[in-house]
């Protein structure tokens, strides 16, 4: 049984904002073990939730080419933690 459950989910503009996820889990027989899940070309928003109890580090890495010169900032990062009682 697992301590610690990671969403990852996204809308592909390039395949019709068709809405996708994936799923990490995090238990004793993996919490020292990176796991990773490569997103297809296209994405441009991510959003991550987490259920469980435990704590994680999660890593972000985003590789883009733009043909676009802004001075501006090349992402926007917001978040949101919420704590819910049970």
């Amino acid at each position: 049984m697992y301590k610690l459950g990671i969403t990852a989910s996204w809308e592909n503009p390039d395949l019709g904002k068709r809405k996708e996820s994936y799923d990490f889990y995090i238990g004793p027989d993996n919490q020292t073990v990176l796991q990773e899940y490569i997103l297809g070309n296209g994405v441009n928003k991510v959003y991550l939730s987490a259920r469980g109890k435990g704590s994680a580090l999660a890593q972000m890495t985003w590789s883009y080419y733009t043909l676009q010169s802004s001075e501006g900032s090349a992402f926007a990062l917001s978040v949101d933690v919420s704590s819910f009682m049970q």
